[in-house]
């Protein structure tokens, strides 16, 4: 989604920030271990279909390292809420490498908004190239076509749908498409999630 994607990437450096206000944050499932503290959420004051699932409360490190990507650059990034739209993301970085010789060979944001997954097969704006099951949910694959290399999966959720968005980086290291690891990474992210 455009509108979220501009705002991910601008959050996707991965800063520790100060720990979030429980009674400002949106509800969150399970106790999962986590070990970076992120901001509150958005204030949904006055949303009537509000979203009670963060992404960046709900998914344990656990589940971040099994998806391949570091929990230690979790980051609050995508979160808006305008008029009658919320969206409520997070993202992590994957390295190559150990130390000082790591480097980003991919980001992946999660986000949860109040639409639904027909909104994406409805829209022109959007390129889906397969629907089917992923840890056991039903999967819509896309990309956004002037959102060059990222590659996308949705899935229905309680409160509207969650979407797990990948981009490879390939500037440093050779790293296959962003599509070719769309799956696995959307199935373990999504496994990890109690929807």
């Amino acid at each position: 989604m455009p509108i979220v994607a501009l705002g991910l990437l601008a959050g996707a450096c991965g800063q520790d920030s100060p720990a979030a206000d429980p009674s400002a944050t949106p509800v969150r499932t399970g106790n999962p271990s986590i070990a970076v503290s992120v901001p509150a959420g958005p204030d949904q004051t006055g949303v009537a279909e509000q979203v009670r699932l963060d992404p960046c409360l709900a998914i344990g490190d656990a589940t971040v390292t099994a998806a391949g990507f570091d929990p230690s650059t979790r980051s609050r990034s995508g979160d808006l809420v305008s008029g009658d739209l919320v969206v409520i993301g997070c993202s992590f970085l994957r390295f190559q490498g150990t130390g000082a010789a790591a480097v980003p060979t991919g980001t992946v944001w999660i986000s949860v908004q109040n639409r639904d997954v027909d909104d994406i097969r409805d829209s022109a704006e959007y390129s889906i190239f397969a629907t089917e099951q992923l840890a056991g949910r039903e999967a819509v694959l896309y990309t956004v076509p002037r959102l060059d290399g990222e590659c996308s999966a949705a899935f229905a959720a309680p409160d509207g749908r969650v979407e797990i968005s990948f981009l490879a980086n390939s500037a440093s290291v050779p790293v296959p498409p962003s599509c070719d690891g769309i799956r696995p990474i959307a199935a373990a992210f999504v496994a990890g999630l109690d929807l």
